[in-house]
Parts: C-alpha cells; structure tokens; sequence
C-alpha cells in the first residue's frame, strides 16, 4: 500500500522529533499513544520507552518524556490519518529504528487504557525487552 506523500511527510515529521525527544543514545524508540476525544476535553495516555546499549554491553529499557512538538506532530498526523468512515484513530504506536526506519500501527477501537483496560497487549511494552533481543537475535 502506498502512503500519499503528505502522510509520510506527517510521518516523517513525528519521527523526527520522537528522536528529538530522546536524550542520548538508543537503538529502538517505542511510543504507545492513546487519545479519546470528547465534547468537552480531550484526554491522553502515553507510554514511552527507548531500548538502549548499556556500558557493558547488556541492554535496558528507559522511559523518556514525549515533547510537546512529538505531540503535536503526532496529532497532526492523527488529523490527517482518519478512516474510511471519517474516524481518527484513538491508538497508535509507534516504533523507531535507527537511521530512521520506522512503522506506525494504528486502531480506531476505543483507547483501552483511557478506558481501565491494561490487558495484555498493553504489558507487552511494559516487558518489551524480551521481545527485542529475541527479534534481534541477541538472546532467547
């Protein structure tokens, strides 16, 4: 499937400043972002984690504090992303790999977590490290 160039243009922006957003080194950036809109507010979760290369070699997670800018250009590429009823995603993650490849997952369910619900899918970025050596060959 191929994106409109706005779209990657959008995308590209919202990885540019998640990067920016990251303080030192990292060799994966994993952003799981919900948004529910209402009337009257408009409320947001987020989960941010870097997966980085410790001194001696063995890997660890870090949490890291979204900018105000990845927000914003997260929001415009959600303005911009909606479905083919016309509904903007309520859940997108988001994972960076350096020098800049990068997938986007979105789903237009209602948010879970801004619902109460922190299921499975949810704890799988709270454990994500596993998953990360093991897809990279790095350790069972």
């Amino acid at each position: 499937m191929s994106l409109e160039p706005e779209l990657v243009t959008l995308q590209n922006d919202a990885v540019q400043e998640f990067a920016k957003s990251v303080i030192g080194f990292w060799e994966r950036i994993v952003v799981h972002y919900e948004i529910l809109d209402s009337p009257e507010s408009r409320a947001q979760s987020e989960y941010t984690i870097i997966v980085q290369r410790d001194a001696d070699n063995t890997h660890s997670l870090a949490n890291f504090e979204m900018s105000e800018d990845a927000r914003s250009a997260l929001l415009k590429l959600r303005d911009a992303t909606t479905s083919e009823t016309g509904e903007k995603w309520s859940t997108c993650v988001l994972i960076v790999d350096p020098p800049g490849a990068y997938k986007f997952s979105y789903s237009y369910d209602p948010p879970k977590v801004l619902n109460g619900v922190i299921d499975e899918e949810y704890k799988f970025y709270r454990k994500y490290l596993p998953h990360y050596l093991k897809e990279k060959g790095l350790t069972a």
